[in-house]
Parts: C-alpha cells; sequence; structure tokens
C-alpha cells in the first residue's frame, strides 16, 4: 500500500513536470518564431545596409579623389586659358621687335608668373611653341615639324588639347595643349600663333592623399596603364578598363578587390579604385555573430520566463507574442504597455521603445530620401555646361555685329558677365562691392530693354575696397522691377545708393513703382525676421537668412513700402575692408 502511494507520487511529479516542460516548450515555440523571424529579416537588412555603407563609402571616396584630382586640372587649365589671352604673350608671339632671345625671356617670365611652376612638384614643365615670330628661352621655342611628329607618335590628333608621354626617366606624363590665337575684333577673324603645352606627371597628379584606404590605377583609352599606386593590381586590370569604364562608379569584384571604375572623358583616360574585398565579408560575419548572439539570449530569456512564470502570466505572454507578431507584419504603431514591473513588462516597454526609434527612424529615412531625390533633380537642372553657353552668346553676339544690331551684342556681353559672376568656381564667399555693383548694373541694363525705367547710382564709398557676401543685390532689385516697375504704365525710376552710416555698410535699392498692400508688406518682413511661410519671396527670405546666419542678428534687411508710391530695402552690413578678409576677422 505505501508503495503504491509512493507510485502515485512519482507519477505526480512526473506529470507534472511534463507539464511544465510542454508548456514551456509550446511557449517557446509561439514566441521564438516572430523572433527568428524578425532576427532572420534584422539580419538580411544588417547585411544590406552593410553592403550599402560600404558601397556608398567607396563611392564618396572614389568621388572625393576624382573631384581632387579634376579640380587641380581646371586649374591647370584656366592657367593655360589666362596664358592664351596675355597681352605680353602674344605681342611677343606677332611682333618682330627686338630678337628671338629677348621674346623668348618675356615669354617666359610671364609663363612662369601665370603657372608658378616652382610651386608645382607634378609639373613637368610648361613651353609656349610659336609659329611665326622665332622664340627662345627657358619656356618659350618654335613650333618644328619634328616637334609635331613627337606629338602624333604620342597619339596626339590635329585639335586635340591632350596626350600621354613619357619622360626621360620613364615616368608617365599627361601633356595639356592650348592654341593662342590672334583676334582681329574689327575684321573679326582669328589666326593661329602658338601653341602652349602644359606636361603633368601622371603619378603626382593621380597620387593618393591617404594611404591604406584603397589602390588607384589610370588607363589610356587603348586600355594601357598610365599610372598604378600598386603594380601587383595592374596584371588584374587589363582588359577590364575599357570594359567598365562606361559603368561609372558600379561595383565589380576583380580578384580579391573590389573595384568601382569611373571615365574622365576629357582626358581620354578610365580611373579605376581596388578596395578590400574581405571588408564585406568580414562585416558580414561580425553582423551574423551579432545577430546570433542576440538571437540565442533572447530564447534564453524567454524559456527561463516561460519555464517560471507561464501559470501566472499566460495571458500577457500571448499579449506579448501578439505584439511580435504584429511588429513582424511591419506595424511598429505604439501599442497599450502591458502591466507589471517584472521581466515581461520591462520586455514590452524596451520591445516598444525599438518600435517607436524604429518607426521614427523609418519616417526620418524616408524624409531624407526625399530630400535627397529632390536634391538630386535641383543637381540636374543645373548641370548646363558654363562654356556652351559663353560660347552660344558669343556666337549670337558675333552674328548680331554682323547685322548691325548693336544691342544685341550689348545684352550678350551682360549676360555674360552675368553667368561669369554666378557660375565662376574660383570666387570666394565675399566679393567687392564694386563687383556686387556691376553685377547689378547688367541685371538692370537687360531689363530696361524690356521694361522702361531710369536707373540712379549713388555709391559713398571706395568700392574697390569694401567686400559684401555674394548676390545680395540681384534678387531685391529683381523684386523691385517684376513686382513695383514692370506695373508701372510711365516710366519709373529705381535708385541704388551705397554708404557708410557708424561703421556699417548700408545699401538701398528703392523704386517708385506699385509697392506693396500692409498685408503683404507684414508677410514680407515676417518672411525677413525668418518665418519661411510661403513660398512667395524665397529670394528675399534666403537674403535675410543668409546676412543673419553670417553676420548676427544687428544686420539684416529692412523694406519699407506705400501702395502706389514704391517700395525700398535697405541692407545693414557689416564695413569689410581687404585687411579684415586677410586677419579672418570677418
Amino acid at each position: 500500500m505505501a508503495a503504491g502511494k509512493q507510485r502515485r507520487a512519482r507519477t505526480g511529479v512526473g506529470a507534472t513536470h511534463s507539464i511544465f516542460v510542454r508548456l514551456t516548450a509550446f511557449a517557446l515555440l509561439i514566441s521564438m518564431v516572430p523572433v527568428l523571424l524578425i532576427s532572420g529579416l534584422s539580419l538580411r537588412r544588417m547585411e544590406a545596409m552593410t553592403a550599402q555603407r560600404l558601397g556608398e563609402s567607396y563611392a564618396w571616396l572614389m568621388e572625393e579623389y576624382l573631384g581632387n584630382v579634376e579640380e587641380r586640372l581646371a586649374q591647370y587649365d584656366a592657367s593655360l586659358l589666362d596664358l592664351s589671352r596675355n597681352t605680353t604673350i602674344l605681342d611677343a608671339l606677332t611682333s618682330d621687335a627686338g630678337d628671338a632671345y629677348t621674346r623668348g625671356r618675356t615669354i617666359s617670365t610671364e609663363v612662369y608668373k601665370s603657372v608658378a611652376m616652382e610651386n608645382h612638384q607634378e609639373i613637368r614643365g610648361c613651353i609656349v611653341y610659336s609659329m611665326d615670330s622665332p622664340a627662345y628661352g627657358s619656356s618659350a621655342t618654335a613650333l618644328t615639324e619634328t616637334e609635331l611628329d613627337m606629338w602624333r607618335l604620342s597619339g596626339w590628333r590635329e585639335g586635340q588639347t591632350w596626350f600621354f608621354g613619357e619622360s626621360w626617366d620613364g615616368r608617365g606624363t599627361l601633356s595639356l595643349v592650348y592654341p593662342i590665337n590672334d583676334v582681329d575684333v574689327d575684321a573679326l577673324t582669328s589666326r593661329q600663333v602658338g601653341l602652349i603645352r602644359l606636361e603633368i606627371y601622371m603619378d603626382r597628379l593621380f597620387e593618393r592623399r591617404s594611404d591604406g584606404e584603397y589602390q588607384v590605377a589610370v588607363f589610356a583609352g587603348n586600355g594601357r596603364c598610365l599610372y598604378a599606386s600598386d603594380e601587383r593590381a595592374v596584371p588584374l586590370l587589363e582588359g577590364l578598363a575599357d570594359e567598365r569604364a562606361d559603368s561609372d562608379g558600379e561595383r565589380f569584384d576583380v580578384g580579391a578587390y573590389t573595384a568601382l571604375a569611373a571615365p574622365m572623358e576629357d582626358y581620354g583616360l578610365s580611373v579605376v579604385c581596388l578596395f578590400d574585398g574581405g571588408e564585406l565579408a568580414r562585416e558580414r560575419n561580425a553582423a551574423q555573430r551579432l545577430t546570433y548572439l542576440v538571437t540565442i539570449a533572447l530564447a534564453a530569456v524567454i524559456v527561463a520566463v516561460s519555464y517560471l512564470y507561464f501559470r501566472h502570466f499566460s495571458r500577457r505572454v500571448d499579449a506579448l507574442v501578439q505584439k511580435f507578431r504584429i511588429a513582424a507584419k511591419g506595424d511598429l504603431s505604439p501599442k497599450p504597455p502591458i502591466a507589471g514591473g517584472d521581466e515581461i513588462a520591462m520586455l514590452d516597454r524596451q520591445f516598444g521603445q525599438m518600435l517607436t526609434e524604429m518607426d521614427d527612424m523609418n519616417r526620418r529615412t524616408l524624409a531624407q530620401q526625399s530630400e535627397i531625390r529632390e536634391e538630386q533633380f535641383r543637381n540636374l537642372q543645373l548641370q548646363i555646361n558654363p562654356h556652351f553657353l559663353y560660347n552660344t552668346l558669343e556666337t549670337i553676339s558675333a552674328i548680331g555685329a554682323v547685322h548691325g544690331a548693336f544691342q544685341v551684342c550689348d545684352l550678350c556681353q551682360r549676360l555674360g558677365d552675368i553667368f561669369r559672376y554666378s557660375l565662376g568656381k574660383n570666387e570666394g564667399r565675399y566679393t567687392a562691392v564694386a563687383n556686387e555693383i556691376r553685377q547689378t548694373q547688367n541685371y538692370i541694363f537687360i531689363q530696361q530693354v524690356r521694361y522702361r525705367f531710369e536707373a540712379e547710382y549713388s555709391i559713398e564709398v571706395d568700392a574697390e575696397k569694401v567686400y559684401m557676401l555674394r548676390f545680395l543685390l540681384q534678387p531685391i532689385v529683381e523684386n523691385a522691377v517684376l513686382h513695383g516697375l514692370a506695373h508701372r504704365v510711365e516710366p519709373g525710376t529705381l535708385s541704388v545708393r551705397v554708404w557708410r552710416r557708424d561703421g556699417d555698410l548700408m545699401i538701398r535699392i528703392a523704386d517708385n513703382g506699385a509697392g506693396m498692400t500692409p498685408e503683404r508688406l507684414e508677410a514680407m518682413r515676417a518672411r525677413l525676421l525668418g518665418v519661411r511661410g510661403e513660398s512667395k519671396g524665397i529670394g528675399i527670405w534666403n537674403i535675410g537668412q543668409r546676412i543673419r546666419l553670417t553676420h548676427g542678428a544687428p544686420y539684416g534687411v529692412e523694406v519699407e513700402s506705400q501702395p502706389g508710391q514704391g517700395s525700398a530695402f535697405t541692407l545693414r552690413l557689416p564695413y569689410i575692408t581687404e585687411d579684415d578678409l586677410a586677419n579672418e576677422e570677418v
């Protein structure tokens, strides 16, 4: 009888243990399914984000590298353009005065002034070749057919602005060729009197500014390697440079490297950057290990909570599992918290916080992607070759001069000056007041052709020696013309006054046009104080923002207006001189 009681007791203990094991296993099964699902999705997402992040990092490094190279080449092109327009060099090439060596010394002096070869380790030399009057010097010589034949052997074609060569010590070089033309403005003719050849060392031009991040190889159009930071990578890239040159940023694998190729079409080059291909695998392994550790830790917590508290908190566990399921379906909205102060409630709160952060992150990501797309679209709109605009305006001006339409010539000249001022890459943040006034005069001249009004100028400071932020006046003048003077029946007057008051620079632009209603005037003043409001007046809003962000609250724009009597905008700016800019006291 006692033995039977012992058997029943052992059977009850075993049954109880079996129930707990089953309940724990069941709870683990229910809870781990969404956890594993989220973990798997998170792992895939982390791997994708890792690959995207590395790709963006590679693209950014390559973009920065190519940007530095192209910036230096643009500076050299600008120097050659200045040399081709240098009147001293042009006179030496077209004049028979003096001997050839005197002319050569004159040309060499101007070359050293413009190119400053002693300060550039990547410049091998710069030579001006004369085609009519011979000139001989350290940077000047006569162009011979033998020299042209050597250029042609290096791949140069008539009219081409570049070709490749080698120095005496076997270093690859890039030669930039620029013509020197003698232009007869009266006869509208031009003849070539010389050539400029700037020879640049390829290894210096394409030298990396940082070590260990990536390798670089540069190929010519025929597939010949012109420069490589690591010669061991060249055999891997043979035959791939031309094939991948048009991919422009597309990643592809080359041996143990991840490569990005981009063309430099203006110089017939293909640039390939090689990154360590094992970095992506290491990042993926790290993400996998982290995901596995997080999943295992979460599973252990669920097993412990289910085993110890399943009978008492089954409903709360079911509620938590339900939250997991909802989140796995993509619903990250906040849910009512599970009451209590134990691990289940804590897990619920942490999970809710994670969902909130994920939801906020998704919203920010979508907003950022929208802004990036909008910015990319604006950048595409702005991608126009300024040289195309200048050449087109010069063509229109020449046609106008031939037909006697000199007003067209004036308009083209003024519009070209505006484009050069607006698109100039070498301009700084500040400019002389005289430059800003000239820009404004060009704009007013063009608008006077369309609208009838007079312009008055009163400049009471030394405009060549006082500086201000660029692009402040034209939007205000445009507002005065289009919204004020354009609505007058009779010709109006636009006045521009610049003076100094209490140590500040004051600029007033006034018109006697249509003026503004009190409501519109208040809205304009609110925008000038930083309230963006509706889209109208965004140019005036930008001016106020720029002045306040750069110089502080005491400075900005004030506006006065009366309906039917006109408007006046007064800019208050700090009085900045060349010494202030040199001493960084702005």
